[in-house]
C-alpha cells in the first residue's frame, strides 16, 4: 500500500502516513513521516518494513506512540526502541494496564491531555479519550487533517467498552471528538477502514445523550 496522507501547508514538508495491517491481530499500525522525522502509532509486527521505509527516507524515529495499553499496542515497544530508537509514550492512566499486559516494557514518558509533540513542522496533539481503557488517547494533527483514534472511534461504531462506567467515558470521548475535530478531518482507526468525522454523523447525535 502506498502513502495514504500528504497533508501539510504550502512550502513545508508534507506529512506522509503509511498504514500497515498486523498479520497477527489484524489491527492497524501507522508510520508518520515528515521530512526526516518519524513517529509510529501502535506498531506491533511490521518493524522491519517500517525500518526499510525510514531508511529510504533517511528518517529518524522520534516517538513510539500507543493509543492505549492493550497488548498489541505495546508489546513490541522494546524491540522497536532497540532497532530504531525513539521514545515510547503512553497515557499515565494506562500505566497499571501496561504493567499487566507487558510487564517488561517501561515508558520513556507519559502522555497528558492536550500535550503537543513536535514532528517536523507539525504538532501531534494528544487528546485523552477514555472509554476503551482509562488511558486511551487519540492523536490529532490539525494541520494535516489527520486523527488517529485507536479503539475509541471506528468506522460506523465505537470501540469495545467494559461496563456502565466505561460507556459513560466513551460517550464523553466521542462527543469531545465531535465538538473538537472538524468534519473534514480524516479518521485513522485502530482497526478497519478509514473514515472522516463528517461521515460519522451519529457522533453528533450523542450531544444530547
Amino acid at each position: 500500500m502506498g502513502w495514504m496522507g500528504r497533508g501539510g501547508r504550502a512550502n513545508e514538508n508534507p506529512l506522509l502516513i503509511r498504514k500497515l495491517v498486523s498479520n497477527s491481530s489484524g489491527r492497524n499500525q501507522y508510520l508518520l513521516l515528515e521530512g526526516t522525522e518519524a513517529a509510529v502509532i501502535d506498531l506491533d509486527d511490521d518493524i522491519e518494513e517500517v525500518q526499510n521505509l525510514m531508511k529510504a527516507h533517511n528518517a529518524k524515529l522520534h516517538y513510539i506512540l500507543a493509543t492505549h495499553g492493550h497488548l498489541f499496542c505495546v508489546r513490541a515497544a522494546n524491540e522497536i526502541r532497540a532497532r530504531l530508537g525513539g521514545q515510547f509514550m503512553i497515557h499515565e492512566y494506562d500505566e497499571d494496564l501496561l504493567k499487566r499486559t507487558a510487564p517488561g516494557v517501561t515508558p520513556d514518558g507519559f502522555l497528558k491531555d492536550n500535550m503537543r509533540l513536535p514532528l517536523g513542522r507539525t504538532q501531534i496533539r494528544v487528546l485523552h479519550t477514555p472509554g476503551h481503557t482509562k488511558g486511551s488517547v487519540s492523536y490529532w494533527i490539525r494541520e494535516s487533517g489527520a486523527l488517529f483514534t485507536g479503539n475509541t472511534l471506528l468506522k460506523g461504531q465505537q470501540g469495545r467498552i467494559w461496563g456502565p462506567k466505561s460507556m459513560s467515558l466513551m460517550l464523553f470521548s466521542l462527543k469531545r471528538l465531535g465538538y473538537t475535530v472538524s468534519a473534514g478531518n480524516r479518521v485513522y482507526p485502530g482497526r478497519g477502514e478509514e473514515t472522516t468525522i463528517g461521515q460519522e454523523g451519529w457522533i453528533q447525535c450523542l450531544r444530547s445523550a
